[in-house]
């Protein structure tokens, strides 16, 4: 029984692993395209190796508005995709065909859009200095994925 019960764990826990990947990798070919502009980074952790503390300009300018209770914000997307704060959203607020809805989270009472780092190989921290945005994949509920780190003229790094 107790064989059976592993067994049936393992399974489970591989199940939804995969579910997980396959759902990243659906959000990066299908998601909408979102940049933004990072604030100035930091990279290196001893204990987690190198890495780059992310902080985005969206998310100050969350910061900047009023009181607020939402945990999602409407973003409006140039040409380029470049995204930037257009407001908090508000349950029945109505989306143009230029802005996307984007989750955010607190953490140690800042605003984080996805997430607030990005690990790399070690001793590739020069190369990531460059960074000047983010490149993510959206879906239609706002929640996102970080895909690459771009310099200032929008190539990849």
């Amino acid at each position: 029984m107790k064989k059976i019960v592993f067994i049936v764990n393992i399974i489970l826990f591989v199940s939804i692993f995969i579910y997980s990947v396959v759902q990243k990798e659906r959000l990066i070919s299908s998601g909408q395209k979102m940049i933004l502009k990072l604030q100035p980074v930091d990279p290196r952790s001893l204990m987690q190796g190198d890495y780059m503390r992310l902080d985005f300009q969206l998310a100050n300018d969350i910061e900047n508005k009023e009181k607020f209770e939402t945990k999602k914000a409407i973003v409006k997307l140039d040409s380029k995709n470049i995204g930037t704060l257009k407001s908090l959203y508000t349950k029945g607020s109505k989306l143009n065909k230029n802005e996307i809805v984007l989750n955010f989270k607190y953490k140690y009472d800042r605003v984080v859009i996805i997430t607030d780092a990005w690990f790399f190989q070690e001793g590739k921290a020069k190369k990531f200095e460059e960074a000047k945005y983010g490149e993510f994949r959206i879906d239609s509920s706002g929640v996102g994925l970080l895909v690459k780190l771009l310099d200032k003229d929008l190539k990849e790094i």
